[in-house]
């Protein structure tokens, strides 16, 4: 991690008051503990976190969504287009090392606002 890189652990009621949830801040999501995700994703709801990377299934994000709007918290498509689940790039990654880099290299598109493509696609395009 480059310097100033910072690893925080925090409980989600916790969050905002531990950590920015600024235009700098990145988020990785998965804890194990459904409910604990859910007091997670609340919190980040109208922040300005420009990525939060879910892991698991698909699904399993939706029924995050589906539960909290229930509850009145209602994402909107600017704010889900910031939540990517499941994280990471499709590179055919396996195992952790390999699906780290994955998220690793999509929160790096995002940050510097890149397609995420492959180089050579994006540079025959420009050619073109």
């Amino acid at each position: 991690f480059p310097e100033g890189t910072e690893l925080v652990h925090a409980e989600a009621r916790e969050l905002s008051s531990v950590i920015p949830l600024d235009e700098r801040t990145y988020v990785v999501l998965m804890s194990h503990n459904y409910l604990r995700d859910l007091e997670y994703l609340r919190q980040l709801h109208n922040s300005a976190v420009p990525y939060v990377g879910a892991l698991g299934p698909s699904e399993r994000l939706d029924r995050l969504y589906a539960d909290l709007a229930s509850e009145g918290v209602v994402f909107d498509d600017a704010m889900k287009r910031r939540i990517r689940g499941p994280a990471g790039l499709d590179i055919g990654a396996e195992g952790p090392v390999e699906i780290a880099w994955s998220i690793m290299s999509e929160v790096l598109a995002v940050r510097t606002g890149a397609s995420g493509e492959p180089v050579s696609v994006v540079k025959r395009r420009d050619r073109d």
